[in-house]
C-alpha cells in the first residue's frame, strides 16, 4: 500500500508576541468543518516569529477561516504582502509522477490563493534536469 504525503513549510515567519501567537493556536485548533488540516503554528522565541508546517497530511482549504482572518493581522502587521508556503507531495513508493508541489499564499486579509503558475517558476527551486541541461 502506498502511503501519500503533503508536507508544508512557511517561506518564514510572522512577528507574533507571544499572546499573540497563544491566540493563533487556539484558533488553529478549531474545526470549520470535516476536514482536518494537519497544520501547526511553531514560534521561535530568538526571533518572536510565528510560522506554519504540516509534517505529514497538510491540508490548506481546511485551515479555519477565523484562523486565517487573525493570521493575516499579523501577516499585515508585520508589513508583508503575503506569506508564502510551499506543499510538497510525496509518497513512499517511487515512481513516476508520484512527486510534485506548489505554493500557497495567504494574505493579509486572510484570504488564501494558489501562486499562479507563472510566477512560481521564480520561486521554485530548479529540478535536477533543469541544472544538467545548462
Amino acid at each position: 500500500m502506498t502511503n501519500y504525503y503533503t508536507h508544508a513549510t512557511a517561506e518564514g515567519g510572522v512577528k507574533t508576541t507571544r499572546f499573540e501567537h497563544d491566540q493563533l493556536v487556539a484558533l488553529l485548533e478549531v474545526r470549520d468543518g470535516e476536514a482536518f488540516h494537519g497544520f501547526t503554528l511553531e514560534r521561535w522565541d530568538a526571533t518572536g516569529q510565528s510560522y506554519l508546517l504540516a509534517e505529514e497530511n497538510g491540508v490548506p482549504d481546511a485551515l479555519p477561516e477565523r484562523f486565517l482572518r487573525k493570521f493575516g493581522e499579523a501577516i499585515a502587521m508585520d508589513a508583508r504582502k503575503h506569506l508564502q508556503i510551499g506543499l510538497a507531495f510525496t509518497c513512499d513508493k517511487l515512481r513516476p509522477d508520484s512527486h510534485g508541489g506548489e505554493y500557497i499564499r495567504v494574505m493579509p486579509d486572510g484570504r488564501r490563493g494558489r501562486v499562479p503558475r507563472e510566477d512560481a517558476g521564480r520561486f521554485a527551486p530548479a529540478s535536477a534536469v533543469q541544472v544538467l541541461q545548462r
